[in-house]
């Protein structure tokens, strides 16, 4: 396995995976209005932060 930076042709992918796993992981554990109030845009923005 190779382990690499992504890069920013990436980050829209990313930001897809990453909300939708949260969603999933957190069901149950977190309000489902603040799952449902993630957004796959603002995901993007914060990537490009960090």
């Amino acid at each position: 396995m190779r382990i690499r930076p992504a890069t920013v042709e990436e980050a829209p992918t990313i930001a897809v995976i990453h909300v939708a796993a949260w969603r999933e992981a957190y069901r149950g554990l977190m309000s489902s209005e603040f799952l449902a109030s993630l957004s796959v845009e603002k995901e993007r923005s914060n990537g490009r932060r960090r």
